[in-house]
This record gives structure tokens, C-alpha cells and sequence, in this order.
């Protein structure tokens, strides 16, 4: 057993004890996320923008393609999910490019957000201007306050 596969599957435990059994595991669980938590892949949530949803996957896709290249990681292929749609406790990671135009998640996926973050779980917001910064273009602070707000602090 990998480092990495320890290191996921003990997440997974601590995660698991910690959440009330009704909302530990959802009544048919996706077998996508299973085999992305079994395989450590990293994961994304869809937009609805196709253009950053591709450039998502394909993003991760080349950092998975490095992590197994240069590391002992050897994650899976990219896996999208839906914060609405998509029960998030098997996952460790979550990469969410935030657009000005992303609807808000409904108050569950807020729910299932807080929970994946008290349980261990991070989150990589990425506002995608980068290249702005400090040169008085608008950036995405403002669509990540927005998307952020509903979610814990602590």
C-alpha cells in the first residue's frame, strides 16, 4: 500500500467518524468518486462554462500527468462533480475556478461544502486572473466573495 493510499484512505476514516451516520454515505454512492477517492484523483467542480470546464480538466489532467511523472503519486484521471448533484465526502480536493456567471450551489451543496471543509477537505478557488493582478483590471474577488460567502470560516 502507497503512502498516498494510506494517507487517503486514514482522510477518508477521519472524515467518515466524524459525520452523522445518515450523511455519511448517500444511498447509492457514484462509482466515480469512488474510484477517484480510491485512487487519490484530483477533483473539480463544473461550472457550466464548457471552456472552463475543459480547461479544468485538462489542467488537472497535465498536473496529474507531472505528479505521476516527477513524484510516487500516481493520481487517477481528473473527476468533475457537481456540487449540487455530487456527494463531496470521499474526496480530499477540490480545484473550483470561479466565473462571474456560476450559479450559486443550493443550500445542500453549501451543507455538503461546510462538511467537506470541518472534515478535512480543501478547496483551491481560482479566479483565474492572475495575469491582472495589480494592474487595475478587474479580477474575480468579488464572484469569489459571492460563491464563498455561504461557507464556514473556521
Amino acid at each position: 500500500m502507497t503512502h498516498l493510499t494510506r494517507r487517503i484512505l486514514l482522510a477518508a476514516a477521519l472524515a467518515l467518524s466524524a459525520l452523522p451516520l445518515a450523511a455519511q454515505q448517500p444511498p447509492d454512492p457514484d462509482p466515480r468518486l469512488i474510484e477517484a477517492a480510491g485512487t487519490g484523483a484530483l477533483a473539480y467542480v463544473v461550472t457550466g462554462d464548457l471552456a472552463v470546464d475543459e480547461a479544468s480538466d485538462l489542467g488537472l489532467a497535465g498536473l496529474t500527468e507531472a505528479l505521476t511523472r516527477r513524484t510516487t503519486v500516481e493520481p487517477g484521471p481528473p473527476v468533475p462533480v457537481a456540487l449540487d448533484e455530487d456527494g463531496l465526502w470521499l474526496l480530499t480536493f477540490l480545484y473550483w475556478p470561479v466565473t462571474p456567471d456560476q450559479p450559486l450551489p443550493s443550500p445542500q451543496a453549501y451543507a455538503r461544502l461546510n462538511r467537506f471543509l470541518r472534515t478535512g477537505g480543501m478547496i483551491l478557488f481560482d479566479t483565474r486572473d492572475g495575469d491582472v493582478a495589480g494592474t487595475g483590471a478587474p479580477d474575480g474577488s468579488a464572484d469569489l466573495q459571492r460563491l464563498a460567502a455561504a461557507l464556514d470560516e473556521g
